[in-house]
């Protein structure tokens, strides 16, 4: 006759309940579409600012004093929300960069390929 040894149970007090996480569905029923070839960001420690315009100067002309940008939306970002896209574009580009090539900037004495992990 073998006897069964009674296995070890746990506690139900140590055990932590499941948590579901909620399945994120995108809703752009409202959702508008802007283009914008002008970017500027600036910051405080509560928040992000990222300032999108557009300028309608496709030649320069040596005259030229001044050019002004119409900045058409603010989006206003917390900073952990700042540097998730942060990590989005960032891995989007390099993506880019990789098929398309180097993207340059005017400014910039070189190109400066994105910074790899």
């Amino acid at each position: 006759m073998s006897q069964q040894q009674p296995q070890p149970t746990q506690s139900n007090d140590r055990q932590q309940p499941s948590v579901e996480i909620p399945q994120l569905r995108w809703d752009d029923a409202k959702m508008q579409t802007r283009y914008a070839n002008v970017v500027q960001v600036t910051g405080t420690r509560e928040e992000i600012a990222i300032l999108l315009g557009t300028h309608q100067i496709w030649h320069k002309d040596k005259e030229m004093k001044e050019v002004v940008v119409p900045l058409e939306e603010r989006i206003l970002l917390n900073p952990g929300a700042a540097k998730r896209l942060l990590l989005q574009l960032s891995i989007l580009l390099r993506g880019y960069e990789s098929k398309y090539g180097t993207i340059t900037l005017d400014g910039l004495s070189r190109p400066e390929p994105l910074p790899t992990k």
